[in-house]
């Protein structure tokens, strides 16, 4: 049968209609079956597209892309086309390539290097520290500033102010007049709602939730900069629009220093999150009153910023005006915008910073999205520590940008001092950042009560593991009348100086409290750390200054070096490599406590007791007995729950054992 066209076969299979026989056959002689095979005539441009490729014989002499297919001739001729290695030396030495200079590789030998080496890849070490990126003349308005990237062996890379680094004593900066900064030592003011605002007014930021100034956004960006606080104007709740006492355009238009260098906008937060009415833009100079409580353009986000911006560029001529966009408001419990039209406020942020000439941050561009927001903000728009450095390092970034910051030099530039590249390599070159941690079940540390000392002081009670909205955590609770001291973590040689340690507190006391020389103050979690510490002996201890406070601890980490990480799990609770979050590791049937007993839960008949991490397991992915026979059996459908025993355990029945004696068990399990 003839191909038939698709139109008319369509026709034939509506809804309601019966198609014959020969219109079934029509439709299938329409169409290629595949055992048919397929002419090249009938293969769209298949001509013209082999037309336009190569020959066999042209790909003769091709060059792969792994070089196998290059002569030595085809090397020498690309070598000295290319002049890469045409000026190498031609003695018997090894050389690597370093910034364009050939350089003699040193072989370290014993336990240290003699100098410079080099990795099969060229990589620059020195004492075993690759020097990425160094800042030489600090950027940042200050010696204090001036940072140091520096790389250990196994590829981790840390930024390290250095002034914390190492090398002689006595060593003082030079004056850098190539450095440029130009907000260093300017006055910068700041203008906006509850995420700018700091003090008693905004509970979520003042000292007495473990926020500092030096937390918050603007104090932040002081800090990274040099720059001066001039007037902090942070209202909570506060809108653009309005006439209240609190609105930016009616009240506050004018209410930083006068002198002021830079005066960041960073308003509309709460305009957007509201949806209040928008309005649209006026020409300049139609606005009407600013003063006038009545004046319509103060009810709408557009007409009432305009008014701010016209009497701020009247009343602040000198003064170098940086316009904010506001940051998206998302649930807090989901991905969703909480005002989808939020994107129209930003957008007319940046219309009128360009109808007014001013510089603007679009703060959309941070990187906070509705999928990783709870790692920036605690409640969906107000950010945590985290965030306010985000921001903070956000806004400097676009500084750069601007030309305010610039570390490239140029005429006019602001001398600052700085250490130079000698002082800064004699730095580096004594450094040793930590990494692995060298004690195992830190995660929750139950220390034991130290003995009674200094007339009967001492006592923690019994350590006890509990949990709230922070996570899992050990409570010390000492009696009314004494204070928490404990030892209980031995590592020989941790004491003399070349180990650091570190640990999360928290307690409940109405005041600052003293643990390890620092004070910390309460209701909030504090990491603090010892860096090169020595003791009397090998003991890890703590304790604290303050008689019946109980202590909250959890992440001990004691690693090797000179500077403290972040808390990780040893090495044999973890994997290298594997999520904080899970757990993908064999463990040995020698781990305390770990055993089979006999209990009774419905059909199960044996309970798996006290396995690592038991109170962290949401869901077991799978699970592995190893029998000292090298035999191995999978359990599936295994859970963690609170058996008959009241204990936490997994229950399984006999059979799966089968009269084996297990060695090890496998655990591969998503933890909370």
């Amino acid at each position: 049968m003839a191909q038939t066209a698709i139109n008319t076969i369509k026709q034939w299979f509506k809804t309601g209609s019966k198609p014959t026989q020969e219109q079934f056959w029509s439709w299938m002689d329409s169409y290629l079956h595949k055992d048919e095979m397929i002419s090249q005539n009938k293969i769209q441009d298949l001509n013209t597209t082999l037309s336009s490729k190569a020959d066999a014989d042209q790909l003769a002499n091709k060059a792969n892309a792994d070089a196998t297919g290059l002569t030595q001739e085809n090397i020498t001729a690309w070598n000295t086309k290319l002049k890469t290695l045409s000026d190498a030396p031609s003695d018997d030495k090894q050389y690597a390539r370093k910034n364009g200079v050939w350089e003699v590789i040193t072989i370290s030998g014993g336990g240290g290097n003699t100098g410079p080496t080099y990795d099969k890849n060229g990589v620059f070490y020195l004492n075993g520290l690759l020097r990425l990126n160094t800042v030489y003349a600090t950027e940042l308005g200050s010696t204090a500033g001036t940072k140091a990237l520096v790389m250990k062996q196994d590829g981790s890379v840390h930024t390290v102010p250095i002034s914390a680094l190492g090398g002689s004593t006595g060593i003082t900066p030079v004056p850098a007049p190539s450095a440029k900064n130009k907000l260093a030592g300017k006055k910068i003011s700041f203008i906006g709602d509850s995420i700018t605002s700091f003090g008693d007014g905004t509970p979520e930021y003042n000292s007495a939730t473990g926020y500092t100034y030096d937390d918050v956004w603007s104090g932040l960006v002081l800090k990274l900069t040099g720059g001066l606080l001039g007037t902090l104007d942070g209202v909570a709740g506060s809108t653009v629009q309005g006439s209240t006492y609190d609105a930016f355009a009616f009240r506050r238009s004018k209410s930083v220093a006068q002198d002021s260098d830079y005066i960041f906008i960073f308003m509309g937060a709460n305009d957007q999150r509201l949806n209040r009415n928008l309005g649209t833009i006026k020409p300049k100079g139609t606005l009407g009153d600013i003063t006038d409580a009545s004046n319509p353009n103060l009810n709408e986000f557009t007409g009432a910023y305009q008014l701010a911006l016209e009497s701020m560029l009247n009343h602040y001529q000198k003064t170098q005006i940086v316009l904010m966009t506001p940051l998206k408001a998302f649930n807090k419990d989901n991905t969703g915008d909480l005002n989808p039209n939020s994107d129209a406020f930003a957008e007319r942020v940046i219309e009128l910073a360009k109808l007014y000439g001013i510089r603007y941050i679009d703060m959309r561009e941070i990187g906070i999205t509705g999928y990783n927001h709870k790692l920036y903000y605690y409640d969906g728009l107000h950010p945590n520590k985290k965030g306010h450095m985000l921001i903070a390092e956000y806004v400097v970034g676009r500084m750069v940008e601007f030309g305010v910051v610039d570390g490239s030099g140029g005429g006019g530039a602001t001398t600052i001092d700085a250490y130079t590249k000698s002082q800064t390599d004699e730095k580096i070159n004594n450094i040793i950042i930590g990494g692995a941690n060298l004690l195992k079940n830190t995660a929750l540390p139950k220390f034991a009560p130290n003995t009674p000392g200094e007339g009967g002081k001492n006592g923690t009670g019994n350590p006890v593991t509990m949990s709230d909205n922070t996570g899992y955590f050990v409570r010390h609770t000492p009696d009314e009348d004494k204070v928490v001291a404990t030892y209980g973590m031995f590592l020989a040689g941790s004491n003399l100086g070349s180990h650091t340690r570190s640990m999360d507190f928290r307690h409940f006391h109405t005041e600052n409290i003293t643990i390890w020389g620092q004070s910390i103050p309460p209701n909030i979690w504090v990491r603090i750390k010892q860096e090169n510490f020595t003791s009397t002996n090998g003991w890890s201890t703590f304790t604290c200054d303050t008689a019946g406070v109980a202590i909250d601890v959890r992440n001990y980490k004691i690693e090797l070096g000179s500077k403290a990480t972040d808390w990780t799990p040893h090495i044999s609770e973890y994997n290298l490599g594997a999520s904080p979050n899970m757990i993908d590791q064999v463990f040995p049937w020698t781990i305390d406590g770990l055993g089979i007993v006999a209990e009774e839960n419905g059909d199960n008949d044996r309970a798996l007791y006290n396995l690592p991490y038991i109170d962290f397991i949401v869901n077991i992915l799978e699970f592995y007995f190893v029998f000292t026979d090298g035999s191995t059996k999978r359990v599936d459908g295994l859970k963690v729950a609170r058996l008959s025993s009241g204990k936490k355990g997994i229950a399984f029945n006999a059979s799966i054992v089968e009269e084996k004696t297990p060695t090890k068990m496998y655990l591969k399990a998503l933890l909370k």
